[in-house]
């Protein structure tokens, strides 16, 4: 058989990963989602190479990292590369010090995006760019990763936070050889110092329930998680009733966007117009006061038209959920109103999934998915705080005495 040369094999990658840009609208600049998780793959990678160094040198310790720049095909990686004590480990999945390139690093990406990180995919791909990896280490680095999904499900999480955002992301998961619906819980919480994070994903086959959000809440409190100033949340039926009974002095805020939305489905298009012009306003008002009796006036215009007459009386019962977020200071009240922030990450869930064929090979795969997304924004968006909520830190804190400790 005839052998290519390297710049043929070069050429050869480059033109089958533009191939699959263009075929799954593949953001190819500095930043991108795909840029970031394949620095966060390889990096993680090597972590797992470290472990099995040093379990093969016990008087060696890991001794932090240092950051190294790669130029590949999808441009120059910014890494963060593992050191022991003693100078002596390198990572093999990396070129040598002074290679400062190597175009086989899509293959990599490739593997692991459309192929979901089986192991048999992670073999096959590693053993393709020529790394001397054994049977028992190529194990050992996947088996750490899989840890690493287990150890940020199961972490303790902070007792005292300011908002939890949670939602449900409905996918396709195939299972026993058999392709199912599932629901992925997500909770992002904001911390009282504006620091964002993910604090569970949790997956169930079938539809979304008030029963396995029940499941979700008690997880959060178990694993340290007692006294969130505000939930957000769209109005999922009976979520209101699990959110009071795990956290019954928390406030429960409805997504305002998902009201508006909610309103031009049961209204005729001019009355729903009217009616989502004078909700936006709600943002505008001093305090919960003046907003409840906003939205009681409000309502009691259209509740009695028999066209929608049922739908505006389940408002009414709702007003207090809708005007939640009035109880928190203005500077930081936009973050507290709506569920983007979840929502964000269910988005970037989502082109995972389609770039993957429509489905997701196991909840594992899933999972991981969204733990190396989390990894990336803890990088990037989420690694410094909301300003405006560390601006207004002393008033928060004051909030969550009121309600958690001067109450009691």
């Amino acid at each position: 058989m005839a052998s290519i040369s390297n710049e043929q094999f070069r050429q050869v990658v480059e033109d089958t990963f533009k191939q699959l840009s263009l075929q799954y609208n593949i953001d190819l600049q500095p930043g991108s989602p795909l840029r970031l998780f394949l620095e966060t793959a390889i990096n993680a990678i090597m972590r797992g190479e470290r472990d099995v160094f040093l379990s093969n040198d016990p008087d060696n310790k890991a001794n932090g990292f240092y950051s190294r720049f790669l130029d590949t095909a999808m441009g120059k990686l910014n890494l963060s590369v593992p050191r022991d004590r003693n100078s002596n480990f390198r990572p093999q999945i990396i070129p040598d010090k002074y290679v400062r390139s190597d175009e086989s690093y899509s293959n990599l990406l490739q593997s692991l995006l459309i192929n979901g990180y089986s192991d048999s995919s992670l073999r096959n791909t590693l053993k393709a760019l020529g790394l001397s990896y054994s049977q028992s280490d190529l194990d050992h680095i996947v088996k750490s990763l899989k840890e690493e999904l287990m150890l940020f499900k199961t972490r303790q999480l902070p007792e005292q936070v300011l908002a939890l955002f949670i939602d449900a992301y409905h996918c396709f998961v195939r299972s026993d050889s058999r392709v199912s619906e599932h629901a992925c819980y997500i909770v992002v919480g904001i911390d009282l110092k504006g620091q964002k994070d993910i604090f569970g994903v949790y997956t169930f086959l079938g539809n979304e329930s008030s029963l396995n959000w029940n499941v979700v809440l008690r997880d959060l409190f178990d694993r340290g998680l007692k006294q969130p100033c505000i939930i957000v949340s769209d109005d999922f039926p009976g979520l209101h009733e699990k959110v009071k009974m795990v956290y019954p002095k928390a406030h429960h805020q409805l997504c305002l966007v998902h009201l508006q939305r909610n309103i031009r489905k049961n209204l005729p298009k001019q009355d729903a117009s009217q009616l989502n012009e004078q909700v936006k306003q709600l943002i505008h008002f001093d305090d919960v006061h003046t907003g409840n009796v906003h939205l009681e006036r409000l309502f009691s215009q259209y509740v009695n038209n028999p066209k929608y007459s049922s739908y505006i009386k389940t408002l009414f019962e709702k007003i207090e959920q809708y005007t939640a977020f009035l109880n928190f200071p203005k500077p930081i009240r936009k973050h507290l109103y709506t569920t983007n922030v979840v929502e964000s990450v269910n988005s970037l869930v989502e082109k995972i999934r389609i770039s993957q064929g429509g489905y997701f090979n196991s909840i594992e795969i899933l999972e991981l998915n969204i733990y190396l997304k989390r990894q990336n924004l803890k990088q990037t968006k989420w690694k410094n705080s909301v300003p405006r909520i560390a601006g207004e830190a002393y008033e928060v804190l004051q909030i969550y005495n009121v309600m958690y400790k001067l109450s009691e």
